[in-house]
């Protein structure tokens, strides 16, 4: 199920999907200092900040972790690591980097790879996990789920319900 909710109407939204038996939402926003984000990070049980390993992506985390710490959100904030090329080394030097940029930022050891089925599942209006049930990407979302759950000290099983916040 995909749900829209605009920012004053997220906590309805959240609390429809879970009377409807959802057992995770996932709330999409952008990625900037903005209402939706710091609204998102108040009512969440874990946030994921996705960075690519790129100065000008890390150096936007600093912004983004502050807008969550000032939301007063509760939640474990961890960053994960998308759109990630095979180049040695390149991962590490990011590490380092964001651990200057955005102190207190923890990495979580999943990645995403930068690979083209995400562009072409997200084309047709599916999860990596439908377009390519058997392939890297899904394996790695799947890795991704079952750390998140792990965090959340909740058992790997359920329905996703992806809701995202304009």
């Amino acid at each position: 199920m995909v749900l829209s909710a605009p920012v004053p109407h997220l906590e309805r939204q959240i609390s429809t999907a879970r009377g409807g038996g959802a057992d995770l939402v996932i709330i999409d926003v952008a990625g900037k200092a903005n209402d939706a984000l710091g609204e998102a990070a108040k009512t969440a049980d874990l946030v994921l900040v996705p960075l690519q390993p790129t100065p000008a992506d890390i150096k936007t985390a600093k912004a983004t972790l502050t807008t969550i710490r000032l939301s007063e959100a509760k939640a474990p904030v961890r960053a994960v690591w998308v759109r990630v090329k095979p180049i040695p080394h390149r991962q590490e030097q990011a590490v380092a980097f964001l651990a200057q940029e955005a102190e207190g930022l923890e990495c979580l050891p999943v990645t995403l790879g930068e690979r083209v089925v995400y562009q072409d599942a997200y084309g047709a209006g599916q999860g990596v996990t439908e377009t390519e049930p058997g392939g890297k990407a899904a394996e790695e979302i799947q890795q991704l789920y079952m750390l998140s759950c792990q965090i959340l000290d909740m058992p790997a099983s359920g329905e996703a319900v992806r809701d995202t916040a304009a």
